[in-house]
């Protein structure tokens, strides 16, 4: 998801946020967007919010500023639809009926164990996938399926729980370094700038002017 938003944007970051209840922030300036996915978030969630915000890049060149949080009772119109975009972007309904109509019983129903399946399949928040399942007709209540342990469910049927955890980490685009960078040196931005900009992501001046190894720490960029 993250490779898909690198293609046309250069400011592509990850970092913790102290308000879990933020799901990504978006910024877009003199034809720059900048986004920030909180990785204080699920794995899961943060995929959703990669694809939330690539709908207001894509769809809402009128929004400079906003702070976004997925699925938010009280969200605005532009929201609403960002979530409904993520939502048929990363599972689109003739791919989930596909799976679904092979999963279900004799009833026509789905088990815990089958909505797990298609949720790792599409590699969404279980919650995502479970709100999906139920606007197609295939969950009647959704509460049956959201109050279970789904971690320790995952690990006892062999799944990988990445998609459940934070990660906490830091990234950043390489792009965005490099435009740091190349400003610092043309003299378009002040080395305390630079700094500034760079100490964001945990990445120093200097080693980088001086081309030295930067250490590798709970950062990344490519």
């Amino acid at each position: 998801m993250l490779g898909l938003l690198r293609k046309g944007l250069r400011s592509i970051f990850k970092k913790p946020f102290l308000d879990t209840r933020i799901s990504a922030l978006y910024r877009k300036r003199k034809g720059i967007c900048l986004i920030v996915i909180n990785s204080a978030r699920t794995l899961g969630h943060q995929i959703f919010s990669a694809a939330h915000e690539l709908y207001h890049y894509q769809y809402n060149p009128e929004i400079t500023s906003r702070i976004c949080m997925v699925n938010s009772p009280n969200s605005k119109q532009e929201e609403i639809m960002a979530d409904l975009f993520a939502s048929h972007f990363l599972m689109p309904d003739e791919g989930v009926m596909e799976i679904a109509v092979k999963r279900k019983n004799k009833k026509g129903e789905l088990d815990v164990t089958d909505v797990l399946f298609i949720q790792q399949y599409f590699g969404v928040s279980y919650k995502a996938i479970v709100i999906k399942l139920q606007e197609l007709g295939y969950i009647k209540d959704p509460s049956c399926y959201l109050n279970i342990p789904i971690t320790k469910l995952a690990k006892v049927l062999g799944y990988n729980t990445q998609l459940y955890q934070p990660t906490n980490d830091i990234y950043c685009s390489k792009a965005y370094v490099e435009l740091v960078v190349d400003a610092f040196k043309l003299e378009q931005i002040s080395q305390r700038k630079a700094e500034e900009y760079l100490n964001a992501v945990n990445i120093n001046l200097n080693d980088i002017i001086e081309g030295q190894p930067v250490e590798e720490g709970d950062w990344m960029y490519d």
